[in-house]
């Protein structure tokens, strides 16, 4: 049995993926991966979560912070509810 990456998915079911990867969150940008790792490491995107080795970001924040008009980390907060900051 061969295991599917996230990445070999459909778009219409990568979209209900929770959580993205870098290269997801630079196609929601329309960034580089290499861009979003940079505003990561600067402390300009929400902060990812760490799964093991792995960096993830929940899409619900990044849609909630980019309609808040995409403020530093340290400027962010958000409460969990979808749409709201």
């Amino acid at each position: 049995m061969t295991a599917l990456r996230n990445e070999s998915l459909p778009d219409s079911r990568q979209e209900q993926s929770p959580l993205l990867t870098a290269p997801e969150v630079a196609r929601l940008l329309r960034l580089s991966d290499r861009t979003v790792r940079r505003l990561d490491s600067a402390g300009r995107l929400p902060r990812g979560l760490r799964i093991g080795g792995s960096k993830r970001w929940r899409r619900d924040e990044l849609l909630a912070w980019i309609a808040a008009g995409c403020p530093r980390r340290t400027e962010w907060t958000w409460n969990g509810v979808k749409g709201e900051c």
